[in-house]
């Protein structure tokens, strides 16, 4: 085995909270709560659950004395550190080992063109140059790795710049590194950011590969476990359709009654909701339609969206077969309790609202459906 320390020192914590964007909150072993830099803008809402571990590395700046590199998830260490991905990435072609790259000639890393920077640009054995984007991908859930875990306008620009150059005769690759030791195939979130997977698939023109490598501790790489992980293009032929499920967080702030059209007067506590509704002509409309403050109140959800409770949080779901009642029946065995009635007129359960005392997103069980129906994997998760 041969081993690339990428920090020399790490120790245990645990989760609270975000803070903002690169600032989490985190309890020590010996019980300190302290603020950690978080050096990823990914969601990482699988990894970033209330008592999950995150590890840290000393550093010294302004506002932090510490900066999360890695998390724990589905016995795997996994790399959260995007600063340093592309050090990674650098390491592993000069070690030659990526096939894709082997031997490369003058290796540059930001190299800019069109006012876009790429991380990485490189000639060839036969003297072409190469242009390369990495993308760190933190999301992988029963042997899946999706990418991205948010909508990214950024990643979007960079394939299509990509794919411009190519027709001016640059060779454009697009890698994601994966920093998990279980995954065995790759699929572009086609459920949080459609436009960037259907773009993928249709560009030609451009080389995609995904590689996975293994963490032996939170701070140290195998480079011997570099693998080539299968690229899954199929599933997004088959499911990226207008139609799928999707679930609505919303945040009730006191104990209230609501008239609910013909269910009359519903008393709701005080707490976290989570309805589940599908959508087969147009699921972003639909969830569009959920936020909006004006409209006729056709279903039961109408009457607490988004007023006079707020949706806090979407979830989507593209697939072409029907999963409601599925889904609705996995949340029922999680949820506090149920609104009888509500949303089931044409169902096989007696609810499809489910009521939390504390958020379901700060729930590893609640995340973790989610994950399953977006992986496919729902019967093995």
């Amino acid at each position: 085995m041969k081993e690339y320390k990428i920090y020399d020192n790490w120790k245990e914590s645990y989760f609270i909270k975000r803070i903002n964007r690169f600032t989490i909150m985190i309890r020590t072993n010996k019980n300190e709560i302290l603020n950690a830099y978080l050096p990823n803008t990914g969601r990482l809402e699988e990894h970033l659950i209330p008592e999950n571990r995150i590890y840290l590395t000393k550093i010294k700046t302004e506002k932090f004395n510490y900066k999360a590199i890695s998390t724990f998830y589905q016995n795997s260490f996994v790399f959260i550190d995007t600063i340093k991905l592309n050090k990674l990435f650098e390491i592993f072609v000069n070690e030659g080992l990526i096939d894709e790259f082997k031997n490369p000639i003058l290796l540059c890393n930001e190299y800019s063109i069109k006012k876009h920077r790429f991380d990485f640009s490189l000639r060839d054995f036969y003297h072409k140059k190469v242009l390369i984007e990495i993308k760190s991908c933190t999301l992988c859930h029963n042997h899946t790795a999706m990418f991205p875990d948010a909508p990214s306008k950024r990643a979007l620009s960079h394939i299509l710049l990509l794919s411009y150059l190519a027709d001016l005769g640059y060779k454009p690759w697009i890698i994601f590194l994966i920093s998990h030791n279980f995954v065995e195939k790759f699929i572009p979130n086609f459920h949080t950011d459609p436009d960037f997977a259907k773009t993928l698939l249709k560009l030609d023109n451009l080389n995609i590969a995904a590689f996975k490598y293994k963490l032996i501790n939170p701070g140290t790489v195998d480079l011997d476990s570099i693998t080539k992980v299968k690229l899954d293009m199929d599933t997004i032929k088959t499911h990226l359709t207008i139609s799928g499920s999707y679930l609505l967080i919303l945040e009730n702030p006191e104990d209230k009654k609501i008239q609910v059209g013909s269910l009359g007067k519903i008393a709701f506590k005080k707490g976290y909701y989570v309805y589940v509704g599908s959508a087969l002509n147009g699921i972003d409309k639909r969830v569009r339609r959920h936020y909006s403050k004006i409209k006729n109140k056709r279903w039961h959800i109408d009457y607490i969206s988004p007023s006079p409770m707020k949706i806090i949080r979407n979830f989507k779901i593209r697939r072409k077969d029907r999963i409601e009642d599925r889904l609705a029946y996995d949340l029922m065995k999680i949820s506090d309790s149920r609104i009888p009635k509500f949303g089931s007129s044409d169902s096989t359960l007696d609810s499809h609202l489910f009521f939390f005392k504390t958020s379901p997103l700060q729930k590893q069980d609640f995340i973790k459906i989610v994950l399953n129906y977006q992986t496919f994997t729902e019967k093995a998760g």
